[in-house]
């Protein structure tokens, strides 16, 4: 959960800062003696993730204790500069940059600057990106070209952080939905913004993968499933079975197990017993939002899930004849 500091000593903000993500050097060039600083900070989740602001210009300088760590900063008012490797980048409202073990980063900022941090362990961005693909990084870090997020990523990571940041859920989510998120994140960062293992998989997985992602996506359709999931377990990256699909089938993983969960819906509709309701078998199969499963429901099978329901119960309830 996010925890919240509201303060006019920007040190408490840096040392709030520095407890979760390490040390750096930090000064005031220009320190004011009465500010609006603050933090709210949510650093023991899948996804660390902290909207911090000091009130007075400050001069940031990440060194080598930085290196297990990746961070995608977005400017959320006033505007800084970040310098690395010789590149210098402006900094603005709505501009989401990466910050990553790359050695000596160097971030200025004004009295205005307020940001928030997306903070991922190098390890897990790793191994999801070897999970992936289905590569092995032979140990050399991922590099993200340092340059702005284009539109597309912008918009989607904006979305993402309605849910998850803390303008909107607050990391108010089950650990598995955490972590699937999590993944989500990554795989957005993966496939939409340059780095220096982007690679675009023009190659299907094999008909034989195709068809044990099938199988493994019908066993356990009654269970948390990620695609990464379904792709390990039939020898293959995830990028390969999304076109293996598309070749095969015409549909994509995600698509195929949202529609053999509708189907188990349905059945469990017309067999439902006591108290069962159409909430209760929704959440069972995974469906979180009840009028989009409404809708969808009656778009496949030409009838909303409740009318099957009370189908169901008018003959179930019916008198049966004596013998």
């Amino acid at each position: 959960m996010f925890r919240k500091l509201l303060t006019n000593d920007p040190d408490q903000v840096a040392r709030a800062i520095f407890d979760a993500f390490g040390e750096y050097d930090l000064s005031f060039p220009r320190r004011q003696q009465r500010v609006d600083a603050g933090i709210v900070i949510a650093p023991d989740e899948p996804v660390a993730i902290s909207v911090s602001w000091f009130g007075t210009a400050t001069r940031q300088v990440f060194s080598e204790q930085q290196r297990e760590l990746y961070g995608f900063t977005t400017c959320l008012r006033g505007q800084g500069g970040m310098t690395q490797h010789g590149m210098d980048l402006a900094w603005k409202k709505g501009v989401t940059l990466p910050l990553q073990p790359l050695g000596p980063l160097r971030l200025e900022t004004d009295d205005a600057f307020k940001c928030r941090d997306v903070v991922f362990d190098k390890s897990m961005l790793h191994d999801f990106y070897e999970r992936w693909s289905g590569r092995p990084l032979d140990k050399q870090a991922l590099v993200f070209d340092l340059a702005p997020f284009d539109g597309y990523l912008a918009a989607k990571w904006e979305q993402a952080m309605h849910v998850l940041g803390p303008s909107g859920g607050g990391c108010d989510l089950p650990p598995l939905a955490k972590a699937t998120f999590a993944e989500y994140l990554m795989a957005l960062l993966l496939e939409c913004h340059p780095h220096s293992r982007r690679t675009l998989f023009s190659r299907p997985a094999p008909r034989r993968a195709v068809r044990d992602a099938v199988r493994y996506i019908e066993d356990n359709a009654r269970q948390a499933l990620s695609i990464g999931e379904v792709a390990q377990a039939s020898g293959c990256s995830i990028r390969s079975l999304q076109i293996g699909f598309r070749c095969d089938l015409g549909t994509t993983p995600h698509a195929y197990l949202a529609k053999v969960r509708m189907a188990l819906a349905k059945n469990d509709l017309e067999r439902g017993e006591g108290a069962a309701t159409v909430a209760d078998v929704a959440y069972e199969l995974g469906f979180r939002h009840l009028g989009r499963f409404s809708s969808e429901f009656r778009s496949r099978f030409g009838e909303y899930p409740s009318e099957v329901l009370r189908k169901n119960r008018a003959r179930s309830n019916k008198p049966r004849d004596r013998v």
